[in-house]
Order: structure tokens, then C-alpha cells, then sequence
């Protein structure tokens, strides 16, 4: 569950990070959209923006497939398990020893 969790996490921050990139690489020099445009520069942290949000989707994808690769082979497990396993029999306790735990 964690790690679904955190893959779903890691793609929606990639799509939100993407529309972030994409909005202010088309709009960030417009006068009417971004204040004191004549000092905004795409520099290296627009760049790392960039390359950040692009290392996010590969990471969120491999979350996502580790999350069901476990998935089934937790499934393959339980039906691969013998039946004799589980058994409707008395655990054998030793001579002289209660039921109960002292906890």
C-alpha cells in the first residue's frame, strides 16, 4: 500500500510539476502575465525545474510497478500454499503449561 501510495504521489506531483514548467516557460516573459518581467530570467533553476519534474514520472512509474510486482507475488503465495498448513488442530503445548500467556 505504501508503495502505491507513494508512486500515485510521485506521478500527480509530476503532472502538477509539469503544468507549472510548461505554463510559466510559455508565459514567464509576458509583460501582462508575470510581474517585473524585464528582471525574470530562465536560468539554471528553471532548468532544474525541468529536470526534476521529468526525473518524477520515471520514479512514480517504477513505485507503481514494484507496488504490483509484490502485489502478485504476495497473490502467487497464498495460492501456492498447501492446504495442510492450515490445520484445525490443538497446538501442542508442554506438560504442566497453560493456555494463556503471561504478557
Amino acid at each position: 500500500m505504501l508503495l502505491l501510495t507513494n508512486g500515485a504521489v510521485q506521478v500527480i506531483g509530476a503532472i502538477c510539476g509539469l503544468i507549472a514548467v510548461i505554463t510559466f516557460g510559455a508565459r514567464g516573459d509576458g509583460r501582462d502575465w508575470m510581474p517585473n518581467w524585464e528582471h525574470n530570467n530562465m536560468g539554471w533553476a528553471f532548468a532544474l525545474a525541468v529536470l526534476g519534474t521529468m526525473i518524477l514520472f520515471p520514479a512514480g512509474i517504477l513505485f507503481l510497478i514494484e507496488a504490483r510486482k509484490i502485489k502478485y507475488k504476495r497473490l502467487n503465495e497464498i495460492g501456492t500454499r498447501e492446504a495442510s498448513s492450515y490445520s484445525m488442530d490443538d497446538r501442542k503445548m508442554r506438560p504442566g503449561a497453560s493456555g494463556h500467556t503471561d504478557i
